[in-house]
């Protein structure tokens, strides 16, 4: 994975002391040269070592006290997958039993993600993993400007969405 990462100090935005880190990322498609290795059979899945990666480097840049940005070419074809706990099935819960539960209470509100792409693969399922052990969560398909989760590459071949 190539990245590069700024970190803006919060003073210097008057957030509160709340700092902001942007990580730019690209991750070479699971089928490229990239990562053939001597001694690496042909075909080996480099999913956990890209997500793994991935992972390390936001430990690394990110404090917290720091809100997150992370932008980039993944290759991760998510599809319909969500990135967010359940948040409704928390907040039945709840009301059976009448305190709080989950960890998803300062993510509600966040509608679902939409996509016009309808295909997964291995590093989409695994990003979906990182987003929710991570709390974050993907802009493509819930923001204004982009709503229905617009494709996000197009060639003669191909479309993809994020």
């Amino acid at each position: 994975m190539d990245s590069i990462w700024l970190s803006i100090n919060g003073r210097a935005l008057h957030l509160g002391g709340r700092g902001i880190v942007i990580g730019a990322c690209y991750a070479a498609p699971a089928t490229s040269e990239l990562y053939r290795q001597p001694g690496r059979r042909p075909g080996a899945d480099p999913t956990h070592k890209v997500m793994g990666q991935l992972r390390d480097l936001i430990r690394r840049f990110k404090s917290p006290h720091d809100e997150l940005l992370i932008l980039g070419d993944f290759n991760a074809r998510v599809a319909q997958l969500q990135d967010l706990p359940d948040v409704q099935a928390d907040e039945q819960l709840e009301m059976l039993i009448g305190v709080p539960v989950g960890d998803s209470y300062h993510l509600r509100g966040i509608p679902d993600r939409r996509s016009k792409d309808q295909s997964t693969n291995s590093f989409g399922r695994a990003f979906i993993d990182l987003c929710r052990d991570l709390e974050l969560v993907i802009l493509n398909g819930r923001v204004h400007g982009d709503t229905e989760g617009e494709i996000t590459l197009c060639t003669k071949t191909v479309s993809v969405g994020a």
